[in-house]
Parts: C-alpha cells; structure tokens; sequence
C-alpha cells in the first residue's frame, strides 16, 4: 500500500470508531478518570474527576484487574510453558530440555526491570475491565530486549482478519522532536521536523504506527521489509514516511473481554453496569 491508500484507510478506521468514542469517554469519567481523552485530549496534570462523585465504580476497577492478573499471568509463577505441537517430539529429554531454556529466557526477559511488563500489563487489564479493549506493544531494543507498553485506547486504531483475528493496527502518537531525532535517522525526517527541532525541541509532533500483514515480500530474503508484517512510522502533518520495517510476528496484542455480533471493539463489565454507576453518581451528587 502506498501512503495515499494508508491514510485513507486511517480516516476510515477512524470514522467507523466514531460512536466507541463517545460510550468510552463516558465509561472514563465516571470509573478511569485519568484516561478520559477520548473527545478532548486536555491538559496534562488537570484534576478529571469532576464528573466522578462516587468511588465504588474505580475501586472496582482496581480490584478486577488485580484479580484478572492474578489468575491468568501471577507474577510469582511461571503461568505458561512451551512444547512442540507434536506430542512425539516432547518425548524427547533433549527437545524438552531446549523448551524449558526458552521458557526460562522468556520470563527472565519479561519481568526484567526494564521491559515494563508488570505495570504495563496491569494497565491493559484495567483498560479491558473499563473499555472491554486493551492494547498491548512488545517492542526491542538491542540493549534492554524486550519492551512491553500498553497503548492507550484512543489512540488505537483496529481492523480483523476473514477469522475475526486482530491483524491490523495504527497506533496514534505523540513525540518531541528531540525524541523523533534520537529515535530515526536524521535525513529521513521532513524538513518541517528538523526547523521545529532546532529551535524548539520539546514541540510534540503527531506520529502513526501503522502494522499489517505483508503481502508484496519474498520470503527467501530474511531482512525487515521482507518479514511477514509490515511496520511504517508516518509525520501525520506532512504525511512524510519515517521508516519502513517489519516484524516476524504481530508486535501488537490486543485483547477484547466480549465483542458483540459484527462489533470489532470489545465490550466490558463497565458497560454492562453503566447504568447502576450513573444512578449511584447521581444519588451521591444529590447527597
């Protein structure tokens, strides 16, 4: 796809996610004031609980992700292990020795101190017990391996697969341009970017993501813009291309509580009691 048809296919996502908005921003102010920016961004550090009278709905909150954790990725134990998909194979002391080392690499990078995992993964558990939606991005660095980092719903953008299987997203972002400098090549960035970082580096420039399968590659070569998932970085404004990479599997996991029929968002435990947090609001507000 060129960048004509991705933006394209953006403002659509967009469009089509236009009534979510309106039913999260709602869900936001009465149970997760803190990520209630989905009509309006406003101001970093702003008190957003003027909306919000009685507390149960977040305490609530709290407590369902603390349990969902706990029963599905505890982090005192090793909640999930790995073996071949031939069940001959596994009878083999040597093929199960390699998958008890993998697995070990796997959680010693995961609740390293600097991939992030556990609070991030708190975050998406919290975002699926309000919105019934929640993004989760594994990112690498060549330093500190793995980075975990839960996408705030607004900023996320999702279309499925002929199997209902989330395959394409574009995450929306902000970044300073001292930031855009040391994250990408130089000479890569628009003109535009490079006068704003010389003169006010803290300016925040609106950045997408955009990850789907790849169709156009060859899978003799083993290099990024032949892997089986395509990654572009965008300037929004300027529409200028960043980078062009790929990933061998999808960096973005995104989970849903319940979808309903011909709904690609998920529905969540908030919108099912709604209802009983408005009235219990409206009771204490009146108190």
């Amino acid at each position: 796809m060129n960048t004509d048809e991705i933006f394209t296919r953006f403002q659509t996502l967009r469009n089509t996610r236009g009534v979510w908005e309106n039913h999260w921003e709602e869900i936001a102010e009465r149970v997760m004031p803190r990520a209630a920016q989905f009509v309006s961004t406003g101001t970093p550090g702003e008190k957003r609980t003027h909306k919000l009278y009685d507390a149960t709905a977040s305490l609530a909150l709290e407590r369902f992700a603390a349990a969902v954790e706990s029963l599905l990725t505890p982090r005192g134990a090793k909640w999930h292990t790995l073996r071949a998909s031939n069940p001959d194979l596994n009878k083999d002391p040597e093929v199960r020795l390699y998958f008890d080392t993998i697995e070990e690499l796997l959680f010693s990078y995961r609740y390293s101190p600097k991939s992030n995992f556990s609070s991030q993964l708190h975050e998406g558990y919290m975002s699926l017990g309000a919105f019934g939606t929640s993004g989760l991005f594994v990112d690498e660095s060549p330093l500190q391996g793995m980075i975990y980092r839960t996408i705030h719903l607004a900023d996320l953008f999702i279309a499925e697969n002929e199997h209902g299987i989330v395959d394409t997203v574009f995450r929306r972002f902000e970044l300073t341009a001292r930031q855009l400098m040391r994250m990408f090549d130089e000479k890569d960035l628009s003109s535009e970017v490079k006068k704003i970082a010389e003169k006010k580096p803290d300016t925040k420039i609106k950045i997408l993501h955009v990850v789907m399968p790849r169709n156009d590659r060859d899978p003799e070569k083993k290099d990024r813009l032949n892997q089986p998932w395509m990654s572009c970085y965008f300037e929004i404004e300027t529409r200028n291309k960043i980078e062009e990479g790929g990933y061998r599997t999808n960096p973005f996991i995104v989970n849903r509580y319940n979808t309903g029929p011909r709904e690609i968002f998920g529905r969540s435990p908030a919108m099912t009691i709604l209802p009983d947090i408005k009235m219990i609001n409206e009771m204490s507000k009146t108190v």
